[in-house]
């Protein structure tokens, strides 16, 4: 990757909590550095700085720009401007919705290329919401995390499809390995979530919203009149991050009891240790109604050699493997059902060929090194470097 010598490139996210954004720009970084380039992170902060400083890579802190209020966007725009200005950026690249807005003008004032990555599937509902997306469509290139979000992005928004490039998040496969959990961080996590010995674990990671189809999921273990399971509903509030919706929260507490499923179902609240979680796991269930900018968690999952249940629409497709991972139409318990009831009745041996095509199917496909050279390959081609 010659050409990228000396390439100025600015990453501009909300923050660089400990999630999939964050760590894919971080990549990113370290790829950029690593090939002669002169990569800049800007965000309001958070751990995983501490992998940028470990690489010599600069980060600058700007406490608004994990902030919503357009009064916010307009402070980020002021100091994009002056940062780009004054590093004689290349490429800004703008991971959110609200931040391409301020990367867009500083990009133009200043004579660089914008580039913006699409992660979720805006809500358009709305002139507000509309505006708030539009800026996505306004990078030279547009990044699309999914075939889905691409879809999305070329019905809703003004960006045609020469300008859409999909490159699909990737995982740090030395980490996301069975190899590297050792009995000793099972039993722990296993101890602090006080789990049961002889029950078989279905593991729900995700925010409690309606949309994310707990309530379904509860539905369907009622219909399986099991009371021998284990349900791991894991809402990750570490940190700064609130629950999301106490009052849905309640409404699947009440559920939960009138089907008699008291025994069965238990929500958490943290999340210390996914890979181990994962293990943990007899099987990881997303039972979303509505389709997600991209599975992550569920590729995780499928990493660690674990079934996946999920539900039969978006991007979940383009992740999904036969006889690893079930898919099941969305707000349908009875399908959810009889999907977590064939998981449920694998034998040893099919557990192991699972396990092993699952790992097979993620470390071919979804290495975070292939995504940040596809990534970095977008920059070459917006600023013309051969």
């Amino acid at each position: 990757m010659t050409a990228l010598k000396g390439l100025r490139v600015l990453q501009v996210l909300p923050s660089l909590a400990a999630n999939g954004l964050a760590r894919d720009a971080v990549e990113v970084a370290l790829c950029l550095a690593q090939n002669g380039a002169v990569p800049l992170v800007v965000s309001s902060g958070g751990p995983l700085q501490r992998e940028l400083d470990r690489a010599g890579i600069a980060h600058l802190t700007i406490p608004a720009l994990a902030s919503r209020s357009p009064w916010s966007v307009l402070a980020n725009d002021r100091h994009l401007t002056k940062i780009v200005h004054a590093h004689v950026i290349e490429v800004v690249h703008a991971h959110s919705r609200l931040l391409a807005w301020a990367g867009w003008r500083a990009a133009g004032r200043c004579g660089a290329t914008l580039v913006t990555t699409c992660h979720a599937l805006y809500p358009t509902g709305s002139w507000v919401e509309r505006w708030r997306g539009a800026a996505i469509a306004r990078g030279v290139r547009v990044i699309a995390v999914s075939e889905h979000v691409r879809d999305h992005l070329l019905t809703n928004f003004p960006v045609t499809k020469d300008a859409v490039s999909v490159v699909r998040p990737g995982l740090d496969l030395a980490l996301f390995t069975p190899d590297q959990v050792k009995s000793t961080r099972l039993i722990h996590l296993a101890r602090v979530w006080n789990l049961p010995d002889d029950r078989p674990i279905i593991l729900v990671p995700g925010r409690l919203q309606p949309g994310q189809g707990q309530m379904e999921l509860i539905e369907a273990l009622g219909r399986l009149g099991r009371r021998d399971l284990c349900c791991l509903m894991v809402e990750d509030c570490s940190g700064d991050t609130a629950p999301a919706n106490p009052g849905y929260r309640r409404l699947l507490e009440q559920r939960i009891e009138g089907l008699g499923l008291g025994g069965s179902v238990r929500f958490l609240d943290t999340w210390p240790d996914p890979t181990a979680a994962y293990m943990l796991a007899t099987m990881v269930v997303s039972p979303a109604r509505n389709p997600e900018g991209f599975p992550r968690t569920i590729l995780e999952a499928m990493a660690m050699g674990r079934p996946t249940v999920l539900t039969d629409h978006g991007s979940a497709r383009e992740v999904a493997v036969p006889g690893v991972s079930w898919l099941v139409p969305p707000a349908n318990p009875e399908a959810m059902a009889e999907a977590v009831a064939a998981v449920l009745a694998l034998n040893t041996a099919e557990r192991i060929n699972l396990a092993e095509r699952a790992i097979d199917h993620v470390r071919q496909r979804f290495s975070r090194e292939r995504a940040a050279a596809e990534i970095i390959a977008v920059y070459r081609e917006v600023v013309k470097r051969d």
